[in-house]
């Protein structure tokens, strides 16, 4: 749920991890090559919006519109994400 009376949240992604295509899917690894993290597409997509100019609500409207089979309702699937990004220490 959206509070408007809330700041809004631009995520930054952690600048030590390098976002990449492989082999028909998308990883995240770190500098130290310790953690990899496999990606989704809609993750990904995710992801690159992860620039600290984006808030949730511009991050899901980019995903439904450079991916409109994703469906009207990716507002709870991006929320996920990014709650999900946030509890791996992945963004700020």
């Amino acid at each position: 749920m959206h509070n408007s009376l809330r700041t809004k949240h631009y995520p930054r992604a952690r600048p030590d991890l390098t976002f990449r295509p492989v082999e028909g899917h998308f990883t995240l690894t770190d500098r130290a090559g310790a953690q990899t993290e496999r990606l989704s597409l809609v993750a990904a997509l995710v992801w690159t919006y992860c620039d600290g100019r984006h808030d949730r609500d511009a991050i899901a409207e980019a995903v439904a519109r450079e991916l409109p089979d994703a469906g009207d309702d990716v507002q709870a699937p991006v929320t996920a994400l990014l709650a999900q990004f946030v509890r791996q220490g992945m963004v700020s």
